[in-house]
């Protein structure tokens, strides 16, 4: 629980300074209202940001990835930022590999990308941890997103 807030709080450093893409999470997408029935986990840290984990695939955020890049709604989940400079969330994507009850493998070694969709100005960006499968970062951005996200 602890690595996922340091990680959100990581991250939303990262992106508040990376550069920005042109994408619009929000196209012909219906406002949702995070419910604590979709939600595993909710945490807080004094005063800080609340962090919302969800793998609804109706989910907004979840959305607008599967959209833009044509992924596999289930094999997304998505950390959803709120009461921060940076709202918006972290999707994660993992391979898709699933263990022997059916469930996805949501491991590090199974993670594939790392998306960020930023609510203020409405982009989402990619980060693959390699050379080529970035949207949005320069190389090195997406090797510090992409890993930070691995350790934590």
């Amino acid at each position: 629980m602890k690595r996922i807030i340091l990680l959100v709080l990581v991250l939303s450093f990262l992106l508040c300074s990376c550069g920005k893409s042109d994408v619009n999470p929000s196209n012909n997408q219906t406002s949702e209202n995070v419910t604590s029935a979709e939600n595993a986990e909710t945490t807080t840290v004094e005063d800080g940001p609340i962090t919302y984990y969800s793998e609804n695939i109706n989910n907004k955020y979840i959305v607008a990835v599967a959209k833009k890049y044509g992924v596999d709604k289930n094999c997304l989940i998505a950390l959803i930022r709120t009461n921060t400079d940076n709202p918006g969330a972290t999707v994660l994507q993992f391979s898709g590999k699933k263990d022997s009850s059916n469930v996805l493998l949501k491991t590090e070694d199974e993670l594939v990308y790392v998306y960020d969709v930023d609510d203020k100005t409405n982009t989402i960006k990619k980060a693959s941890g390699k050379v080529k499968g970035n949207d949005g970062y320069s190389f090195a951005e997406s090797v510090a997103v992409f890993y930070l996200t691995k350790e934590y």
